[in-house]
């Protein structure tokens, strides 16, 4: 543009504005497109042989046309080609200027035959009675219709069909636009810019960043907006926002790369430039059909601003509508671009998804509307990104020229596998559906004559959903369905209740339901539908609201089951529990939590998150046996799963949501009992029995049994005369007490009681009424280890005492008399001190034999043998009752040691010979030996 006019015209506006007049846009060109006619080829038909087209004398024809477009000549008006040619390929172009909003343009192609005298006009038309082919080019849809039919850009033919004596042609043609991708923007546009006021300057450089329009492949443009709380308008303290969600705009930008739309260049698939632009202040509820009675109260408000001006609303960016050229650059911008807005909620219909402008020749401004949707809503849209999306790409397609039903308003159609259909705009009812709108026209359905096989007709791996008495019903799009639970060919299959408004109304009998190629009947030019004029009242769809979106996503039906790898097992093992949690539908399930308590009481969640109707998660679940678990528990691990369908309403039948797996512990589990002989003279054999058993139902292994006798009595397995096996080891502890084990290995399961006999004698130096308490105990493994052991059992025996024949002998007379060493005499000596054992040179086997006393007793010196010989002789009165251990001693020696009795005496003199012999010790044994030859002397005892 001439900056001087720029200058004026900025100066015109402050003036209008100084004296408060409604601004009218300035006075400007009309954006304008061009349309176009190629002559391909022009051949003779009938009557060219010099009795129709060509008179008597001439030749050949010699071929011209002539091309008429909105009823006036195109430019340029006719083109000639060479003489006498029957056929013709010429490539003439015959193109008009008409306005960007015109739909529609009539053209007619005359072919003439050029002569000397006058010009014969060829019939060019199948039609009867006419010679001129007469057609309308769409240049919405980029169709031609009329005397023929067909697509723009591709080479289209016909016939005359000579009904007169002049004869006739046959031509082939192309129609354009000047829009070679046919994405409804002029080709000069996407190469060069827009010049909308065509002073030469580019107002909007559609051609360059950010824009990068291609006039080989088609663009889609639209402006995005949206409210949120932080430009104002909310409550003090709400800060929520309508902004799209993050990737909501590049998933239907996406949706729409994939598209299945034929480019004249390069691949399939259309550029959607979908430009998050500025953040708007929240308006609770805008009106979208109408303009309301105050500003900032309807769509217009926000798109061109009240008073409405050139550029005072919020359509074009702030940098856009801030610069001088400000009018021309929106114009051209608004006859490209869809003005979207991101908002709460509007007026005519609150609570809605969103909203568009709905005409078969497109439009160029809508709404998304979740901000009245519940959280259920949301969720069942798939979350806020997927509502988002699938509610922008339903939206667009009503102003693309889709309806719910593709070319109807015929909602919820089977055979109609678009994001159009209330069916599939959310991903709620068909899990699977792709964010797409319909890529084929399916075969008709027929609600009396149903198909039995094939579906409808889909791709393969699609699903479509239909009503069965008013249920919706989820089925493979090329697979057998059966329409009415039974078989039967007949269903009122667009008929599914919960969708109110849309589906809710039964109507049974359909004989002709349609399918509809979404793809191939986009609209992309918007400005020859009426909804092109800002301002204009509006014709929208009804849509989806939170509410029949929560009602229309079908239950979900979780169930649980549980397993175990062993119905019994042992302590120490692994158990491997397995549990699956399942969506019996019809709905799917999300949130889905598996909480798995085990034995111990332990809770483990396993989140699994969404599942498909029919499908399953098995989650897998470990418990080690405690080896504290006893024999006889049941091990039970309990399981349950939770979630909800996808508009989070809560399993209608919970009882089906826990399951539980049970375990018997075997384990062993022994016990033991100990015996002893209530009394028994000192020196004299006590009896002992140990019973051991084990009554649980698994083997136990490594058995140990023990048993620990009391200082003073002595155990040998010589002098043992019990029946048992004798002890695996015996052994003498550092305060006297002796450990008795028997090894016992690997007892069976219930083996029954089993018992260990055997005998030990007391020392004779216990005195009377002693008790003698001994305890025992078991430990033992199962086969994993786990160790155990039985509580300590003892048994006590009492010391009785025989009346002394107060007859003690010495050394000399006990040497004299072996045979008063009877074997009895000689055990009872063996457990009352072991030092005679071996005393001939033999080894040491514990049992005292008459060689070893004698060997002691046989005449010596020495101190310490001596001492060694009355001790033994003390004994020896002792075993045989003479005297006993309590038996009062009284003389000088015993006083002066402080000993009164012989027991007193005897140890000791058993201390004394644990010292050496020397000056130290030398009183200390004649002491002992002193106080010894008295009590064998009979001397010191005191009855």
């Amino acid at each position: 543009m001439n900056p001087l006019r720029k200058r004026l015209g900025i100066l015109v506006t402050l003036a209008f504005l100084a004296a408060g007049l409604p601004l009218a846009p300035p006075a400007q060109a009309a954006l304008t497109q061009t349309v176009s006619v190629t002559i391909d080829r022009i051949e003779c038909g009938s009557a060219c042989d010099g009795e129709g087209i060509e008179g008597p004398f001439d030749g050949k024809p010699d071929w011209f046309a002539r091309v008429f477009m909105n009823g006036g000549a195109a430019d340029p008006a006719e083109q000639h080609g060479p003489d006498d040619t029957d056929t013709l390929t010429p490539g003439w172009v015959f193109s008009k200027t008409v306005p960007a909003t015109q739909e529609k343009v009539v053209v007619r192609i005359q072919i003439w035959d050029e002569d000397e005298f006058d010009n014969d006009l060829a019939d060019a038309t199948p039609q009867v009675g006419d010679k001129n082919l007469d057609f309308t080019i769409d240049t919405v849809k980029n169709t031609v219709t009329g005397e023929i039919a067909g697509g723009i850009g591709t080479s289209l033919c016909t016939f005359g069909n000579g009904d007169d004596s002049d004869g006739s042609a046959y031509v082939c043609f192309t129609a354009g636009t000047g829009d070679r991708d046919g994405d409804g923007l002029q080709d000069a546009w996407e190469t060069n810019g827009m010049d909308f006021d065509g002073d030469g300057g580019i107002d909007l450089a559609l051609n360059a960043a950010p824009y990068n329009a291609n006039p080989d492949r088609k663009d889609l443009f639209m402006e995005i907006d949206y409210m949120t709380c932080a430009a104002g308008g909310c409550a003090a303290g709400d800060s929520h926002s309508h902004r799209p969600a993050a990737g909501a705009l590049g998933d239907v930008v996406a949706a729409f790369a994939a598209a299945p739309v034929d480019n004249p260049v390069g691949p399939q698939g259309i550029v959607l430039h979908a430009m998050e632009d500025e953040a708007l202040a929240e308006i609770t509820q805008v009106l979208f059909q109408t303009d309301g009675p105050t500003a900032n109260d309807d769509f217009n408000d926000i798109k061109n601003g009240n008073p409405a001006g050139n550029c005072t609303g919020s359509f074009g960016t702030a940098a856009e509508r801030a610069t001088a050229n400000c009018a021309n650059l929106l114009a051209a911008k608004r006859a490209v671009f869809q003005y979207v807005v991101f908002g709460h909620n509007y007026t005519e219909q609150p609570g809605s998804s969103g909203i568009s402008e709905l005409d078969p020749r497109g439009g160029n401004d809508f709404m998304v509307t979740l901000g009245g949707f519940s959280a259920g809503g949301i969720a069942a849209a798939g979350g806020q990104r997927a509502a988002d999306a699938s509610t922008l790409m339903h939206e667009f397609g009503h102003n693309l020229g889709l309806s719910h039903g593709g070319f109807e308003g015929k909602n919820c159609k089977p055979n109609y596998l678009s994001i159009m259909s209330y069916a599939f705009q959310f991903a709620n009812i068909d899990n699977t559906r792709p964010m797409d709108y319909s890529p084929q026209t399916l075969a008709k359905l027929d609600e009396t004559a149903l198909p039995a096989s094939g579906g409808v007709g889909g791709p393969a791996g699609r699903n479509t959903v239909f009503g069965r008495a008013g249920n919706a019903v989820v089925a493979p799009a090329n697979g057998p369905i059966n329409w009415d639970g039974s078989g039967g060919s007949t269903g009122d299959v667009d008929f599914i209740s919960s969708i109110n408004p849309g589906c809710q109304t039964a109507s049974p009998g359909d004989t002709n339901m349609l399918g509809w190629d979404d793809w191939a009947n986009l609209v992309f030019n918007f400005r020859a539908s009426p909804m092109f004029a800002d301002g204009a009242s509006r014709t929208t769809p009804v849509e989806l609201t939170s509410q029949t979106v929560v009602a229309m996503t079908p239950l979900a039906d979780l169930t649980a089951t549980k397993t175990v790898d062993r119905a019994t097992a042992t302590p120490g093992d692994a158990l491997a529990y397995s549990v699956t949690a399942a969506n019996a539908g019809p709905g799917a399930a999300t949130g889905v939590t598996i909480s798995d308590t085990l034995p111990s009481g332990t809770v483990e969640n396993r989140t699994v998150g969404q599942l498909a109707a029919g499908t399953s998660s098995v989650q897998a679940f470990s418990y080690l046996i405690p080896c504290t678990v006893e024999d006889g528990a049941t091990l039970t691990n309990q399981a349950s799963v939770s979630g909800t369908n996808l508009a989070l309403v809560a399993d209608p039948h919970p009882a089906n949501n826990t399951a539980s797996a049970a375990t018997t512990v075997q384990a062993p589990k022994l016990t033991l009992t100990k015996t002893a002989s209530n009394t028994a003279n000192a020196g004299e054999a006590l009896s002992y029995a140990l019973t051991y058993e084990n009554e649980g139902t698994a083997a136990a292994t490594g058995v140990v049994i023990t048993d620990v006798l009391p200082a003073e009595v002595y155990y040998s397995s010589a002098l043992d005369t019990g029946t048992s096996p004798k002890p695996s080891s015996v052994v003498t502890n550092a305060n006297g007490t002796t450990t008795l084990t028997w090894n016992v290995g690997a007892l069976a399961a219930s083996s029954g009681p089993v018992t260990i006999s055997y005998t030990a004698r007391s020392s004779l130096l216990v005195l009377g009424e002693t008790a003698l308490q001994n305890g025992a105990g078991i430990t033992y493994t199962n086969a994993n280890g786990c160790s155990y052991s039985v509580p300590a059992v003892s048994a006590t025996s009492s010391v009785t005492v025989v009346p002394a024949t107060r007859d003690p002998l010495t050394i000399g007379y006990w040497r004299n008399h072996p045979k008063q060493w009877s074997a009895e005499i000689l055990a009872r000596l063996q457990a009352t001190d072991q030092r005679f054992d071996g005393a001939d040179g033999s080894s040491p086997n514990g049992e005292l034999s008459s060689a070893e006393v004698a060997a002691v007793l046989a005449p010596a010196s020495g101190m310490p043998r001596v001492t060694a010989q009355q001790l033994l002789a003390t004994y020896l009165n002792l075993a045989t009752r003479r005297i006993n251990a309590g038996t009062v001693i009284s003389s000088k020696t015993a006083k002066r040691l402080g000993l009164s009795n012989v027991r007193e005496a005897a140890l000791y003199a058993r201390a004394t010979l644990a010292l050496p012999l020397n000056k130290s010790t030398q009183t200390r044994y004649s002491d002992a030996t002193q106080l010894l030859d008295e009590v064998n002397l009979n001397r010191s005892e005191v009855y």
